[in-house]
């Protein structure tokens, strides 16, 4: 008899620990997906757009465009470059003055534009560029219409890698998880069985077993998210990974906690109720 409950509590620690590793791992693959996005939105933000202004405008003028650059959908950030700041970066980036040989500063001042990931398409900075170019005071419009082309190819690229191993992964645990839970209910079955000949309605027994499985998938959740808290404080904790706190977007944490409770609530409900099924329809010279 001791033997038969040191089994079963066996057999429901490792449903348990099983659901745990599944949502720990899909927890990761969210993490990631989160970490994707944040990273995705701030190299398209840093994507160079820069306005040339005339050097003859007027200067009210040019404080007028910046300011419709500024109330633009479109618009993260506006910073304005006078000549003098453009000649700094122009010695620091080249390493030479030409100032020595012309006397004369003939860079024009510009409008550095950090558009919002949204408005960074190929065709959505082709015609914000269209419709700059049209004001008096602009010279030119500039920006890397490679760069742009990779990341949004990247970017899909790399969303359907992941949701491919998603996928994937899901598979994989979903199966795990059907295989330690139907151990479980297997080692049940007789006593299935018996309640099933006194006279017990199929929906009596599967309560037992769906509270059962609710509590698992709770315990699991809980479990999960303890190893992922301690996964982000590692991460946080390595001063190399500087970056990843910056771009870890923290409001995005409590959906995904939400997510991969719902996932393993269900995960655990299906599975129980499939194996329960399987057994309730099982007959009794079968059992053995």
């Amino acid at each position: 008899m001791e033997e038969k409950a040191t089994k079963k509590t066996t057999n429901r620690v490792s449903a348990v620990l099983s659901i745990s590793l599944v949502i720990f791992m899909l927890g990761l693959t969210g993490l990631i997906v989160v970490y994707a996005v944040q990273l995705d939105k701030h190299l398209r933000q840093s994507l160079p757009f820069t306005v040339f202004v005339k050097n003859e405008a007027d200067s009210l003028l040019v404080k007028g465009l910046q300011k419709k650059l500024e109330a633009a959908p479109y618009s993260a950030k506006v910073v304005y470059v006078d000549k003098a700041t453009a000649l700094e970066r122009y010695k620091k980036d080249i390493g030479e003055d030409f100032m020595d040989l012309t006397g004369e500063n003939f860079l024009e001042p510009s409008l550095e534009v950090n558009l919002k990931p949204e408005y960074t398409t190929i065709g959505q900075v082709a015609k914000i560029k269209a419709d700059l170019v049209k004001d008096p005071v602009v010279s030119d419009v500039t920006y890397s219409e490679t760069v742009t082309g990779e990341l949004n190819e990247t970017a899909k690229n790399i969303g359907f890698a992941i949701l491919g191993f998603a996928l994937l992964l899901l598979v994989v645990c979903v199966s795990l998880i059907n295989s330690s839970i139907r151990l479980d209910i297997y080692s049940q079955r007789l006593l299935i069985k018996s309640m099933l000949l006194v006279g017990a309605t199929q929906s009596f027994i599967r309560r037992p077993f769906i509270s059962r499985a609710f509590i698992n998938g709770l315990i699991a959740w809980a479990i999960a998210g303890g190893l992922l808290a301690l996964t982000i404080a590692g991460l946080l904790y390595q001063q190399s990974n500087l970056e990843f706190n910056l771009l870890l977007d923290y409001k995005l944490l409590t959906p995904l906690a939400g997510t991969l409770l719902l996932l393993g609530l269900l995960i655990s409900y299906l599975s129980t109720l499939i194996a329960l099924q399987l057994y309730l329809k099982t007959r009794t010279d079968q059992l053995y």
